[in-house]
């Protein structure tokens, strides 16, 4: 089976308004595209239609925010596309709008009063797409409806739905678990190999500190169920970032996460995944070209478009508090009053990024570890601009397919020196460490 694996479109109808103060600050503080997002997708189905894969999967946050509009469209789209491949789908958050909160734009307004599609309608409006029936489904007491399908050549899908767990997190109610234990235990009776799809993490794939918050409730305990179970991989999406996170148990057996990045924000990642009986192999491709607004895009616009966002919150720090605290409530970052307090620092620091270079960075030297490694990088280094660096390492925070810098090399020198700070000043032996861990991983 060679399976195209996606999530997190989000797609945003633009009937909803895609122009006016509103919008711009709602589309400029975020990761992903939103008015490009009809367009990213229509280029990648007609791609993936006309490609070897067998099937298509999605892995949850179809739309913007459960419109009804951007669900309307979505149906389409999915519909024409699996004229050619099956589609399996599972829904998330954001597709039933859990926040309460949708959204259309006029000029400097933004409408809240904007239909939606209800929770429990959307397995039926998504489940005609894979042209055969599940060999099993489950609704739990939640509402929330789960499918195991047969994809062919010894390989079993289950689609699960994991947006709530009975305990006020993501997760698995105890009638879900028992099923999923259920279907892995009745694939390997059968000689079949199984693999699952939900939204959220099941393991933090960059730190508890960075993902801890996008998995599910009970990750770890959770983690050795599923891996004991006999489920080898398991696609999730939800946090927007590109990575792969192994474990292995206690008893030898294993699971690995393809935690696959948005489709419709950089970098717009496609997964091909090809498994057999005996062997499973993971390619990542980028969105192909679309057109939008009469232009021709590549995936280097989605890049673009998420360096962009960076800037404009930097500067928003240097220039102007109230634009700055805008630009954070859209990304959906509350200002608090310690943080309001703390804004004379905070535009001190977007300053020193926004307008300096790294040889500003030589007055850290006498808290770093190696004070003559880093005085030797820095000094290379000394007139690059200190934006490029952050911005490298906030790309490759949603991009885990590549190394940014080399080991070895002045940046790399650099960063992981500058990471062993908060440990040489007295911060907690854990928290240090960990802190180190994803300076490495995002580097």
């Amino acid at each position: 089976m060679k399976l195209a694996v996606i999530a997190d479109m989000h797609h945003f109808s633009r009937t909803l308004g895609d122009s006016g103060r509103a919008f711009e600050l709602r589309s400029g503080s975020d990761q992903k595209c939103l008015a490009e997002t009809g367009d990213i997708i229509d280029a990648t189905f007609d791609m993936l239609g006309s490609s070897d894969v067998d099937a298509v999967l999605i892995a949850g946050d179809l739309t913007n925010d459960g419109e009804t509009a951007s669900h309307e469209e979505m149906v389409e789209k999915i519909a024409l596309l699996s004229k050619s491949k099956p589609v399996y789908v599972i829904t998330s958050t954001h597709d039933w709008c859990n926040d309460a909160n949708p959204r259309a734009y006029r000029g400097d307004s933004i409408i809240h009063d904007v239909p939606t599609v209800d929770r429990t309608a959307l397995y039926g409006m998504y489940k005609p797409f894979t042209g055969k029936e599940p060999l099993s489904e489950i609704t739990t007491s939640l509402g929330f409806t789960s499918a195991l399908y047969e994809l062919g050549d010894g390989v079993r899908l289950l689609a699960v739905c994991d947006d709530k767990n009975g305990e006020g997190k993501a997760g698995y109610p105890p009638e879900l678990l028992e099923w999923i234990q259920s279907c892995a235990a009745d694939a390997k009776r059968d000689g079949e190999r199984i693999i699952m799809m939900q939204h959220h993490l099941l393991m933090p794939g960059i730190s508890p500190l960075i993902n801890g918050g996008q998995c599910i409730g009970d990750r770890e305990q959770m983690r050795d169920a599923l891996a004991r179970a006999g489920i080898e991989y398991i696609f999730v999406g939800h946090s927007h970032m590109q990575r792969v996170t192994n474990y292995t148990a206690d008893d030898g057996s294993s699971i690995t996460q393809i935690n696959v990045g948005s489709l419709t924000g950089h970098p717009g990642a496609i997964n091909i995944f090809t498994i057999d009986r005996y062997s499973a192999e993971l390619e990542v491709h980028s969105v192909p070209d679309f057109t939008f607004n009469g232009k021709t895009r590549s995936a280097l616009y989605l890049k673009e478009h998420s360096l962009a966002l960076l800037e404009k919150v930097f500067w928003a720090g240097v220039r102007d508090k109230k634009e700055f605290f805008d630009r954070l409530s859209a990304l959906g970052i509350r200002a608090p009053e310690q943080l309001e307090k703390a804004y004379p620092v905070i535009r001190r620091a977007c300053s020193l990024i926004m307008t300096s270079n790294v040889g500003r960075l030589r007055f850290l030297q006498p808290f770093v570890q190696d004070k003559e490694a880093y005085a030797q990088a820095v000094y290379q280094l000394a007139g690059e601009p200190l934006f490029y660096y952050v911005g490298a390492i906030f790309l490759n925070l949603f991009d885990g397919t590549r190394t940014v810098f080399e080991p070895g090399s002045p940046p790399h020198t650099v960063v992981t020196q500058l990471a062993k700070i908060p440990g040489r000043l007295g911060v907690g032996a854990e928290l240090a460490g960990e802190i180190e861990k994803i300076a490495e991983k995002l580097i």
